[in-house]
């Protein structure tokens, strides 16, 4: 099959953690990406790689922003196609979701689909 299949997964959460425990609260996802979702969540990671330098010292480092864990909002609101909220799954309401909860979220949607 040529387009990515429209089917979702559900992905529980405990405790700020996703689990194979079924529970009452959850997300509903792609099982697969689009070209296009895949493009925005890579947007993610692009030009985030920064180089300091100490030029008479010579020493450098480089350092990877994308590392720095920042919550893509856009990309999880496109991708969420269902919550156990009783809200909308919108940009403004994954803002009052709990911190460590969200980036445990993406941290895991990112090796679901391979995105680094």
């Amino acid at each position: 099959m040529l387009f990515a299949r429209s089917e979702t997964i559900r992905l529980y959460l405990k405790n700020k953690q996703v689990t194979d425990e079924q529970t009452d609260t959850w997300i509903e996802v792609p099982k697969e990406l689009t070209a296009y979702e895949r493009e925005l969540a890579l947007k993610v990671f692009k030009n985030s790689k920064i180089e300091i330098s100490e030029v008479e010292g010579r020493r450098s480092a480089f350092v990877d922003l994308a590392s720095l864990e920042v919550i893509p909002y856009e990309f999880l609101a496109r991708i969420i196609k269902a919550w156990s909220e009783s809200v909308p799954v919108t940009i403004e309401n994954l803002k009052q979701v709990e911190a460590i909860t969200l980036l445990n979220i993406w941290q895991y949607l990112r090796e679901l689909y391979a995105l680094g």
